[in-house]
């Protein structure tokens, strides 16, 4: 039998991000349910493993402010580049 992905359609940009990264544990992945008024939001390592609990986030230019924060300290204190996120 010839084997085929149960993914045929990966984002080619999440899997080059992945390979730059080098390590699925240098990848972060910003889960976002979406809502009217406020997002729920947690981190994950590219294996879809929890590494923050879910936490709320208001939908407002505000609250883009504080998620980016959140993001770019966890970035910081875990060493993992910036451009290794994707939400």
């Amino acid at each position: 039998m010839k084997k085929r992905s149960i993914y045929p359609d990966q984002s080619q940009e999440l899997l080059q991000l992945f390979e730059e990264a080098g390590n699925s544990k240098r990848v972060l992945c910003v889960p976002i349910d979406y809502a009217k008024r406020d997002h729920v939001v947690m981190f994950c390592d590219g294996n879809g493993e929890l590494l923050r609990k879910p936490f709320t986030v208001r939908n407002s230019p505000v609250g883009v402010t504080y998620l980016t924060d959140h993001v770019t300290r966890w970035c910081g204190h875990h060493r993992i580049e910036t451009n290794h996120v994707f939400f």
